[in-house]
């Protein structure tokens, strides 16, 4: 039987996997958009 304790660490880990990943995606986003000047339908494909 898992622990409750083991059970609050797998969520927060999989917490800061979600933030982690929702940033990169940002930035990518942003990179794509601003920098490289690509248009929006391609961003979002």
């Amino acid at each position: 039987m898992v622990s409750r304790r083991v059970r609050n660490r797998d969520t927060a880990a999989a917490l800061g996997i979600e933030v982690v990943l929702t940033v990169t995606m940002l930035g990518a986003a942003y990179l794509a958009a601003i920098h490289f000047t690509w248009p929006v339908a391609l961003i979002w494909i």
